[in-house]
């Protein structure tokens, strides 16, 4: 059988570990379904947006980092038609995505939040890829996508169900919000599976157990842009609670980030309002490569999380896990693993006896009965079947 080319597409290049780790966990993922049926295939991970290493794309720069909440369609519109003519203009864009798939067999959208409408605009490269797969007549499957709900009203969520109209799709998996991706494509059998990043002790394996708590402190501003009213003192002052009671029980504990250097100044924050000496003991150094951050989380004992890749990749180890709802996909993800009741909103952040209640009685039932594996055997299953589709019977 002739070596058959799958390029998967994954948001890699960002300072939060939690992105990269998808791309990874989606080619683990490719490469066991390829060895299950016996498909030979070179699987090749690819950046969402061209590499800044490679060529210069301000423009594209500017787009992933300042226009992924704009406040009128007016202002959706004008960014989108901005795109397209930069697109048209800017042979060495094009060609990013064309060198790509000019041998390719399937191309797979590898997780995380590629069908964004407010925050970060993945939609952009999305469109890319979409519209120079429906040239080359390559099939495109949407691995675990997480899905930012559904607005008629929205002209970037218009665009986004205008595009997924493309007949070379295959299938579309979501990680959450199942309803909105019914909205999307109604009538389709949508399912929901497991984030690929729940397979992260697969891939990586297993660290040394520490008798340590893990705290991943998530930067303030990240609840102001999701519409909460929330302040950097609230933030500090929860996680100072925390472990304040943390010290009462002597139970150790560690802060640690997934890579977002906000996200570390809040963590030195923290230390300097408790007059605490920041050593690692304390807090973690800002890690930069996926195994430093795995290494760190496997070894836990518990974890208070900020982030939601901290969250899914502790539950992966089977680590029992409490977390805070900043975006709604954190919410579905806390319902389709049906531990709801250990995930809470910013506003019961306050409340911080029943949050610390509440992480003590997740380390004393543990995740034995969390929905996980049936997530994953979704996800596994779902894949095989596009790619059995796509590759076998071509």
């Amino acid at each position: 059988m002739k070596t058959k080319q799958i390029d998967i597409f994954a948001f890699i290049e960002d300072g939060n570990l939690g992105d990269p780790i998808i791309g990874e966990t989606s080619r683990y993922l490719i490469e066991n379904v390829c060895e299950k049926n016996n498909i030979k295939a070179n699987v090749r991970l690819h950046s969402l947006f061209p590499s800044n290493a490679k060529t210069d794309f301000p423009f594209v720069k500017r787009l992933r980092r300042k226009c992924g909440r704009p406040k009128s369609n007016i202002k959706r519109m004008y960014i989108y038609f901005l795109f397209r003519l930069y697109y048209m203009l800017n042979w060495k864009f094009r060609k990013y995505y064309s060198d790509i798939l000019k041998d390719s067999d399937l191309v797979v959208f590898g997780g995380g939040g590629m069908l964004k409408y407010h925050s970060q605009a993945f939609w952009a490269s999305d469109w890319c890829i979409l519209n120079c797969c429906r040239k080359k007549n390559i099939p495109i499957y949407f691995n675990a996508v997480g899905i930012e709900g559904y607005d008629d009203n929205n002209f970037t969520s218009r665009l986004i169900k205008k595009m997924l109209r493309n007949s070379n799709i295959v299938g579309i998996t979501t990680r959450d919000d199942i309803d909105a991706l019914n909205k999307f494509l109604p009538n389709n059998q949508n399912k929901v599976v497991g984030d690929p990043a729940l397979f992260s002790k697969e891939l990586y394996g297993s660290a040394d157990k520490k008798d340590v708590v893990g705290i991943n402190t998530i930067r303030a501003g990240i609840f102001n842009v999701n519409g909460f009213d929330t302040s950097e003192d609230d933030v500090i002052n929860f996680y100072c609670a925390m472990i304040e009671r943390l010290n009462k029980d002597n139970i150790k504990w560690q802060l640690f980030t997934n890579g977002v250097r906000s996200d570390y100044k809040l963590a030195e924050a923290i230390l300097r309002k408790m007059n605490i000496e920041k050593t690692d003991e304390v807090l973690v150094p800002r890690p930069e490569q996926i195994t430093e951050l795995i290494k760190t989380i496997s070894g836990y004992s518990g974890v208070i999380a900020g982030r939601m890749h901290a969250m899914i990749i502790a539950t992966s180890y089977g680590i029992p896990t409490i977390g805070q709802i900043w975006n709604e996909k954190i919410k579905w993800f806390s319902k389709h693993i049906g531990a709801e009741s250990r995930f809470f909103y910013p506003d019961d952040m306050k409340n911080y006896d029943a949050v610390y209640e509440t992480f003590k009685k997740a380390l004393l039932d543990g995740n034995d009965n969390l929905n996980t594996d049936s997530l994953k055997d979704e996800a596994f299953a779902e894949l095989e079947c596009c790619i059995k589709k796509v590759l076998l019977y071509d």
